[in-house]
């Protein structure tokens, strides 16, 4: 069955769903960007009797499948995040024309 077919009710929690979703997904990514940095500093700053880690270095070290495979994901998360956001925003302009 095509979204379409189900009650309005329904489409309304799919977009919800399909709403939530991206945010999840946005939140993950854009967490991941901040984490990771801000982990080897912290790592730093309370063990500093350890050896320093380089995030930009381990990553620019990866071999060159690994660093597409790691890109591809990556992309196809935030498009993936987009798409969702962009069908439940859809779903919400077809249920509620009016609403401003």
């Amino acid at each position: 069955m095509r979204v379409r077919d189900h009650s309005r009710r329904a489409q309304e929690k799919f977009a919800d769903s399909l709403l939530t979703m991206s945010n999840f997904l946005f939140c993950g990514v854009l967490g991941s960007l901040l984490i990771v940095p801000m982990g080897a500093l912290l790592r730093q700053m309370l063990m500093p009797e350890t050896p320093q880690i380089s995030v930009l270095s381990a990553v620019l070290n990866l071999p060159v499948g690994t660093s597409l495979t790691f890109l591809v994901v990556y992309v196809a998360t935030i498009c993936l995040g987009a798409y969702a956001r962009q069908e439940g925003m859809r779903i919400y302009s077809r249920l509620h024309p009016d609403a401003h």
